[in-house]
């Protein structure tokens, strides 16, 4: 049973704290326990420490699709100082949207530069979960 601001009681069978992101990183000291990170996703003053996804301070929503983008940063950039490359590539936060399907073929949708997408984009974006392009990453095949 949770309570609501306005004092509306509800009770449900099961219930997912599905907001707020605190990430569990106390033992490091910092003050809303998030990263500062430089453009290049290091930690200041490191050469060889990254950090990406939510515990990091860069301000923008945080969701998978944008730990992935951190990730192939993060990554390229391992690979050039391994390779012994100075210039690094550089993060850019990325604008607020969000792709919020409703089963496969419901849903909204909102991107700064398309604004609110309807249900039918909404499918065609994200219906299967992406389970396409994960088992692709992965090298993996679906079980049916």
């Amino acid at each position: 049973t949770a309570l609501t601001t306005a004092g509306t009681e509800i009770t449900a069978d099961i219930w997912f704290n599905a907001y707020g992101v605190t990430p569990n990183t106390a033992y490091l000291g910092g003050g809303d326990r998030h990263l500062e990170v430089t453009p290049e996703l290091r930690l200041p003053g490191s050469r060889n420490v990254f950090a990406i996804g939510d515990i990091t301070a860069i301000p923008e929503l945080k969701m998978a699709r944008l730990a992935q983008f951190h990730a192939e940063v993060a990554a390229a950039n391992i690979t050039a100082l391994i390779e012994g490359r100075d210039e690094l590539t550089r993060y850019e936060p990325t604008p607020d949207a969000i792709v919020l399907p409703l089963g496969p073929a419901g849903g909204v949708s909102y991107a700064p530069e398309a604004g609110v997408l309807g249900a039918d984009v909404t499918a065609d974006i994200k219906g299967g979960l992406y389970l396409d392009m994960y088992l692709q990453l992965l090298g993996a095949e679906a079980v049916r």
